[in-house]
């Protein structure tokens, strides 16, 4: 039976750590980019998705370098 929900965490070595920190760097530096502006324009609905959105891919990168 499938660990559906990663009960149990396989090991990770230092390379797959360094590829996780290097992706959550460059997040890191796309999220700056898109400071949210002070207003709550339309331009901030629509940063407030890509953020999410964003977070949402880095979630599936480290899911998918670590897996």
């Amino acid at each position: 039976m499938a660990d559906t929900f990663r009960k149990v965490y396989t090991p990770i070595t230092d390379a797959q750590k360094a590829e996780v920190l290097a992706l959550k760097e460059k997040a890191e530096e796309l999220i700056a980019l898109m400071a949210d502006p002070m207003d709550h324009s339309d331009m901030a609905r629509c940063l407030a998705i890509a953020r999410t959105h964003l977070e949402t891919a880095v979630m599936f990168a480290v899911k998918g370098l670590t897996a």
